[in-house]
């Protein structure tokens, strides 16, 4: 049998010939069969994320969810692969979305009225940046049973979107461990202690939140990180504190003396 002849370009040697490429092939409209095969699946794609909670920037290109508006393509499949677990009601996340390296995920659904066991459920999530819940109904609330090491090692996140409510009975050993970005957080009806203290960039508007709408019968101590202490209590030798504004440095100090109201103390390691 005749060898077949092989011709390639001169100057780079690409091969022309022999070859079947679908860049070669066009369509009827003269378009592109690869670039056409190319854009009706960005559009599948791109309607099977805007309906599970996502943003279209640059179809193919860009995608944002969360509050972020960088997700690659690539990122964005990555995420979509998860959200068979997102979309579906569970009263028990144990270790769900535990070890993801994800950026983050598609909005959770929860049941307000129905409380879910996170344990463990996002434990060393090293890239996770933002998490959001979907509650039915006008009540955003998400009702946990169990919070031990819920968030614990995730050593990027920043945002969790939704209210959280621990339940007296509820374990919240570990829940925040080793959060060193974690910035916005709403926690509401907080009946016992619980340690923060891995956060020094926790927001005014999450310690003001979680005291204003504790739910404790008895003295509870929130721990927090020396930063967020200093600040709390006004201490102008660390630097965190000493680089607030006068009325940022009064809101801060307004926290606590609410919180004296409530039996809610403050403490640092």
């Amino acid at each position: 049998m005749a060898k077949p002849t092989i011709l390639k370009e001169r100057g780079t040697g690409e091969e022309l010939y022999p070859r079947t490429l679908a860049s070669l092939v066009h369509t009827s409209t003269g378009e592109n069969v690869e670039e056409a095969v190319d854009e009706a699946k960005f559009k599948l794609f791109d309607d099977q994320w805007t309906a599970a909670g996502g943003t279209v920037i640059v179809s193919g290109v860009t995608y944002g969810l969360n509050g972020l508006n960088d997700l690659t393509y690539d990122e964005a499949i990555g995420v979509y692969a998860s959200y068979p677990l997102c979309k579906h009601l569970f009263t028990d996340r144990r270790g769900m979305f535990s070890g993801i390296k994800d950026r983050t995920l598609l909005p959770i659904r929860t049941n307000s009225f129905e409380v879910t066991g996170y344990i463990e459920a996002f434990l060393s999530c090293p890239n996770l940046v933002a998490v959001k819940f979907i509650t039915a109904g006008n009540n955003p609330i998400v009702s946990i049973s169990n919070g031990q090491n819920m968030f614990r090692n995730c050593p990027s996140l920043k945002y969790i979107y939704d209210t959280l409510v621990f339940w007296s009975n509820a374990n919240l050993s570990g829940t925040f461990e080793s959060c060193p970005s974690l910035e916005k957080v709403r926690i509401k009806n907080l009946m016992k202690s619980l340690s923060m203290a891995h956060s020094p960039k926790l927001s005014l508007d999450s310690i003001s939140y979680m005291v204003a709408n504790a739910a404790n019968t008895a003295t509870i101590t929130i721990t927090v990180h020396p930063d967020v202490y200093a600040k709390l209590t006004g201490d102008t030798t660390n630097a965190a504190a000493a680089t607030l504004t006068e009325e940022e440095a009064a809101a801060w100090q307004q926290v606590l003396a609410d919180a004296n109201v409530k039996n809610i103390s403050f403490a640092c390691l």
